[in-house]
Formats: structure tokens, C-alpha cells, sequence
């Protein structure tokens, strides 16, 4: 006999008929619905409010790793030969050296990189104080080398490490110099330079001196018996006598040491180059075929900084998933600082670098808002995510037989003021009042270089701009038994800028200056009058910073390491 299962449902009638008891069913109340949908609420807002705090430390993050991406990437482009130094400019931003500015009638440091007084180091606004701030007024580069390259078009050219200020509106100069060791220059007990058999280190060529010639030179003289040297003094053509500084007791037998010295020649090789191209100062593009270089020369370049625009080189990486018309695929390099100003004409200038023949190409071209670009080295499709993004794309599938793609350039401002910075400790520093008394080369005689010696205390004071930079010292000091001679000390001064009692007026007219204390061997400061004499002091530390607007406010990162090379110079 076969049995069925029913699939029919018995209700709750049915079930009751069977003995079957079944609970009444309870649903929420109006109240605990209420008290459930509160808690939930208030739970829901106190997460939402973890997320803003939680999407600012990330994108701090994100901006401090990206700000140290470009530190590193611009100590590299600085390499292995720093400016000889960066100074501080008064307001037009020329080459007139500025120690202070008054405000409200009370002189203050005008630009402290160093220093731990952030409101002389960043601007306290975005634009109002922007010209007193490090980043408005300490961009004056001294003496960056760079080595002559020409185009196989024949145009001689050199690349900056950073964009150069000015434009046709408001242009500034760029000075270019060649330097050469020389030899057998002789110096006299007056102090009188002596070329009779001078000649060129590199060659051993007879020196004939240049036009508008400046001579550095090494020496050392002698005071109550002490020996002390003095580092890259420059000397005014038009005397060729080195000035004494006054950096110990006077002594009626204060004189040279007459001997060799050891002296380098700097000159022009042209008239200072008029920078009012916009794009080509930005991309750091100076042309040099009107001047009396060659290729393979090493010249040394001065100019005007804009820390207002990042400059950044490279080879950009080939983008896989886009193909052009040509069979190269295109190359991407991508930029360290998100939000691109796109809003505005030429807020981006891009100079590609293709090699030819053993040779460089250089193709410039600049993108804003609504411009699509043509010609062999384009911008690759851009568009306004593209640059949000920070990515630039370059075409390179238009090349010519037997040229190929060598890197790219691109100067780029951005939409929340991210800016970039060099500072570096000067070549070499010498005591205040040594060197041209009258204005002869770089406004009298390079005074950001100048330091006064207190030398019963074993102090050096700085100017303030110089706050947290780094520096090899060579002195001798006596601790009551021998002298004692500590070679090439790598010693900071200190990053807060103060105001001391006793100080040359004409120093620092701020009063601000930053404090050096020598040392004993063992760390302790030099007792008082224990100080013998200093050989040398040289700069050591490179620095490079970049700094963006977190809200209202800068942050900044800094990345510092030292001139290459550094303490392997002979002492005088």
C-alpha cells in the first residue's frame, strides 16, 4: 500500500483542534524602535566624525611622503657640487644683499631658514608675508655649477636645478662666470697680490687676466705671535691687496705671511643674460650661444630662485595600456605634489630631451587651461585629471630615425602652494671687514659670508640668515699645557637667532645675528680666552626643503646632508 505525504499546511485553527497550543507572536514596541533607531544614530555619527580626522592624517601622510620624494629627488639633482651659497635680497628681489627688514619701525631678521622661528621661515599668510618669508627673499643662487652642453642644432645651452624667477613683466639676470685655479701668485707682508708668474692650474698656461677679473684668495697672517688663515677672500681687481681682518687683539705687528697662496680667478664671460622668457626661467633653460663659452665648459651660473614653482626631472616610465598612432608607446612621469593648477594659462611648461648624434634635442611646450598641444614631443591627450592627478604623459612615438626619448623636465605650480627650497652653509666663511671695502663684485664683498669673532670667548657670530646651517671649523685653542688643533670640526649653529651686546653696526643692522660656540676635544665650550686661532671655516651642510598649505598654514620637510666631499680640502 503506498503512503502520500501531504503538503498542504494545517492552520492555526487546525492545529488548536489537535491540542496543538501555539504563543501569540509579540512584536517591537513604538518605544523600543525609538530607543534602537537613537542608538544607532548616535553610533552612526560618532563613526562619521572618526572619518574626517581619520582622511586628514592620511592625506598629511600622503603629502609629507611625497614632500620627502621631492627632497631626495632634488639633493640628487644638486649632485655632487652645491651652489657656492644662497643670500638673502631686499624687496626687488635682485642682488642687493638684506640682513633685516623694519617693521613697525623695529628691525627683525628679514629670511631664517633654520630656524626654529617658523614666522621668519614660512610665510604667516599664503601672500601678505610671503616676500619677508625665507621663501620670498632668501633665493639669490651663487655659483652653481654647470657644464656647457650644446644641441645639434649647434644653440649652447645649460639646465638650472631650479626654476629662475622672473618674466617678460618683471624679469630679472642671469650671471654667468668661469673660475680657474691658479698658481704661482704670490703675496707680499702688505698684503699685495703678485702675478708676475702666475698661471692656470688645469694648463700651466702663463695667466693673462680677464676682463672684469675677481681673484679669491687663500692666506694667512700672523698677530701676537698667533698664525691664523683666512679662506676665499675676495679681492677688487682694481687694488689686488688682500684687507687684514680685525678678528684678533690689535698688535702693531699684524702682517701677511708673504709667500704663495693659493688664488682662483672668477670673470663674466658676457654681459648678465636678461631672463623675461617665463617658460624658459620655469623649465630652468638658459641659452649661451651668444656668449664666449664652449661646449664642455664648466661655468658657474648665478640667478633668482622662484620657490613658487617645483621644478622636477626625470625619465618618465613607459604607460603600457595607452598606444599612440607610432609603435612607442607613450612615456608618463609622474608629479610629487597632487592638484596641479590647471585653471590658469601656462601653468604647466614641460621640455622634452631626446639625443640625436651623440647629441642633445630639446623640445619645449607649455599646457593650461583648454589647450591642446601639437608636434612631435606633445603632451599626450592631456585633460584636467590628468593633471589633478599629477601625471603628465609625453608622446614619443614621432621620433626620427636614430633619435631617441632621453627624460623630460616639468615646472608646475600647484593649487595649495607647495613650494621648494635650497640652502646651503656657503662655500667658505671669513671674518667680518676682510675683503673689498668698497662695492667691487656682489655688493662689498660677499658679506653673507662674513662672521665676527669673539675671540676671548671662542664665539662666532653669523648673520641670521645662516641659523641651523652646518660648518667645518679648524682652530687651535690652548688648555693651559699644549695647544691643542681640532681639524675640520663639523659643528651646527645654533637655530635661534639672537640679540647680543657689542657687535660691529654695521654687521647686521637687524641685530639679529646666530651664535657659534667653539669647543674643547671634549665638547665642552672653549674657557675664556683659551682660543689660540682659526685656519679655516667652510660650509658643510646642502639642504633642501619643500613646504605646502595644510589648511591656512605651511608644513614643511626638511632633508639635509653634506657638501660632498666635505673636509677633504687642504687647510691653508
Amino acid at each position: 500500500m503506498l503512503a502520500f505525504k501531504s503538503r498542504t499546511r494545517n492552520s492555526p485553527v487546525q492545529l488548536r483542534s489537535l491540542g496543538v497550543s501555539i504563543a501569540p507572536t509579540r512584536a517591537f514596541s513604538l518605544l523600543e524602535v525609538s530607543i534602537a533607531l537613537a542608538i544607532f544614530v548616535f553610533g552612526a555619527l560618532a563613526v562619521v566624525r572618526i572619518f574626517p580626522g581619520a582622511l586628514k592624517i592620511i592625506t598629511a601622510g600622503g603629502d609629507r611622503q611625497n614632500a620627502i620624494s621631492l627632497n631626495r629627488a632634488a639633493l640628487v639633482r644638486v649632485g655632487s657640487a652645491p651652489p657656492l651659497a644662497v643670500y638673502d635680497t631686499q624687496d626687488n628681489k635682485m642682488w642687493d644683499w638684506q640682513d633685516g627688514v623694519s617693521v613697525n619701525g623695529v628691525y627683525e631678521p628679514r629670511a631664517v631658514l633654520g630656524s626654529a622661528r617658523r614666522g621668519y621661515s614660512l610665510p604667516r599668510s599664503n601672500e601678505a608675508d610671503f616676500d619677508r618669508s625665507a621663501l620670498g627673499s632668501l633665493r639669490c643662487i651663487i655659483g652653481e655649477p654647470e657644464t656647457v652642453a650644446q644641441q645639434e642644432n649647434g644653440d649652447l645651452f645649460v639646465l638650472t636645478q631650479f626654476p629662475i624667477f622672473g618674466d617678460a613683466l618683471d624679469p630679472t639676470q642671469v650671471r654667468v662666470w668661469k673660475r680657474e685655479a691658479l698658481e704661482g701668485v704670490e703675496i707680499d707682508a702688505a698684503g699685495l697680490l703678485n702675478f708676475d708668474n702666475a698661471r692656470y692650474a688645469s694648463s700651466g698656461d702663463p695667466f693673462v687676466p680677464p676682463t672684469g677679473a675677481i681673484y679669491y684668495v687663500t692666506f694667512r697672517y700672523h698677530d701676537n705671535s698667533a698664525s691664523w688663515a683666512v679662506k676665499d677672500v675676495p679681492v677688487s681687481s682694481t687694488t689686488n691687496t688682500v684687507v687684514v681682518p680685525d678678528v684678533a687683539p690689535a698688535d702693531t705687528g699684524q702682517r701677511v705671511i708673504p709667500g704663495n697662496v693659493t688664488t682662483t680667478c672668477a670673470w663674466p664671460v658676457e654681459a648678465p643674460i636678461n631672463a623675461d622668457d617665463e617658460g624658459n626661467n620655469k623649465r630652468g633653460l638658459v641659452n649661451l650661444s651668444s656668449t664666449g663659452v664652449a661646449a664642455g665648459d664648466t661655468i658657474y651660473v648665478d640667478y633668482q630662485a622662484d620657490w613658487g614653482w617645483i621644478l622636477q626631472a626625470g625619465v618618465p616610465d613607459a604607460v603600457p595600456e595607452q598606444k599612440p598612432t607610432g609603435a612607442t608607446r607613450p612615456r608618463q612621469i609622474a608629479l610629487g605634489a597632487p592638484y596641479i593648477e590647471d585653471r590658469a594659462t601656462n601653468s604647466i611648461y614641460t621640455l622634452c630631451q631626446t639625443r640625436k648624434n651623440g647629441k642633445p634635442n630639446l623640445v619645449e611646450a607649455s599646457w593650461g587651461e583648454n589647450q591642446n598641444l601639437t608636434g612631435s614631443q606633445k603632451l599626450y591627450t592631456p585633460t584636467n585629471s590628468d593633471l589633478r592627478a599629477g601625471r603628465v604623459t609625453f608622446e614619443t612615438g614621432n621620433l626620427t630615425a636614430g633619435e631617441t626619448f632621453a627624460g623630460a623636465r616639468v615646472a608646475f605650480r600647484t593649487r595649495d602652494g607647495w613650494a621648494q627650497q635650497l640652502s646651503v652653509a656657503a662655500a667658505a666663511y671669513k671674518p667680518f671687514g676682510c675683503g673689498p671695502s668698497t662695492p667691487s663684485y656682489l655688493e662689498a664683498g660677499e658679506p653673507w659670508r662674513d662672521y665676527v669673532l669673539d675671540a676671548n670667548n671662542g664665539i662666532l657670530y653669523f648673520h641670521a640668515s645662516e641659523a641651523g646651517k652646518s660648518v667645518l671649523v679648524t682652530y687651535s685653542y690652548n688648555d693651559g699645557t699644549t695647544p691643542t688643533t681640532l681639524r675640520d670640526q663639523l659643528v651646527t649653529i645654533d637655530d635661534s637667532p639672537l640679540q647680543p651686546a657689542g657687535l660691529p653696526a654695521t654687521f647686521a643692522p637687524s641685530g639679529y645675528v646666530s651664535q657659534l660656540q667653539l669647543t674643547d676635544a671634549n665638547g665642552d665650550a672653549l674657557a675664556p680666552n683659551t682660543l689660540v686661532s682659526i685656519e679655516s671655516v667652510r660650509g658643510a651642510s646642502v639642504a633642501v626643503r619643500t613646504a605646502w598649505l595644510d589648511g591656512s598654514r605651511y608644513t614643511q620637510s626638511f632633508l639635509t646632508s653634506i657638501r660632498p666631499a666635505a673636509g677633504s680640502e687642504a687647510t691653508p
